[in-house]
């Protein structure tokens, strides 16, 4: 039987007290980790409340005797190794952490900053990457000028929703109704990236089309609902 050997860390933090082993190698459970990121669990619990929880005592991680010295490993099974390594490159300030990203790694990471609620220490690097869809008003651009990118509008509706970036979203969803025909608007919201918009953000965006209703009214007419909205109220 093949033994599985596990790929080189990366360095992030030389000192770092931790391991992240990423993924699964090849897609096969049980085979070994696709990643090894050797980072500080002190940036990642600043970064992350989810990841503070889980490394404060009460998980099983927070168990573990972290040390320079003697770095522990922390496993993360399911989580997309590009993105894990994306998310660790920015915030330990890695020199390549601001290199412009494709749409798709876009995606992966939104998924991640949405699961581990880290979108505060990643709201100035996902404004950065869609620093050219903006016009000089901070407006942002027409579909056409955005498939440049990669992107779309619907796109950067759901990046910015799983980002929690409110001025972002509020700005796509006013150029989403001066651009996109009524008639086309559930559609394409419905293929915004990462998990569906949830229904009631597809169907307030619907509401903008109303005639009497601008994009600030539409904000009072959202019913009063446990679930929430807007991603500045996630």
């Amino acid at each position: 039987m093949a033994v599985s050997t596990a790929p080189e860390p990366i360095i992030l933090d030389p000192d770092g007290d931790a391991i992240l082993k990423v993924g699964e190698k090849d897609g096969d459970e049980g085979s070994g980790c696709a990643l090894q990121i050797r980072i500080s669990t002190k940036l990642l619990a600043m970064s992350s409340p989810v990841f503070k929880v889980m490394l404060g005592g009460r998980f099983a991680e927070g168990q573990l005797p972290f040390s320079r010295e003697n770095p522990q490993s922390v496993v993360l099974p399911e989580d997309d190794p590009d993105a894990v390594l994306s998310y660790c490159k920015i915030i330990h300030h890695a020199q390549d952490a601001q290199f412009p990203v494709s749409f798709e790694a876009l995606c992966n990471l939104a998924v991640l900053s949405d699961k581990y609620a880290c979108n505060q220490a990643l709201s100035g690097w996902f404004r950065a990457q869609l620093s050219e869809c903006f016009t000089p008003e901070g407006v942002v651009v027409a579909n056409s000028a955005l498939a440049q990118g990669g992107l779309t509008l619907s796109g950067v509706i759901g990046l910015s929703y799983l980002f929690g970036d409110a001025r972002i979203f509020y700005r796509a969803a006013a150029s989403f109704v001066r651009h996109v025909p009524r008639n086309d608007t559930r559609e394409l919201l419905m293929q915004a990236p990462g998990e569906r918009l949830p229904e009631i953000v597809i169907g307030n965006l619907h509401l903008l089309f109303c005639p009497s209703s601008g994009l600030s009214n539409c904000y009072r007419q959202i019913p009063s609902r446990n679930v929430r909205a807007w991603p500045w109220e996630r």
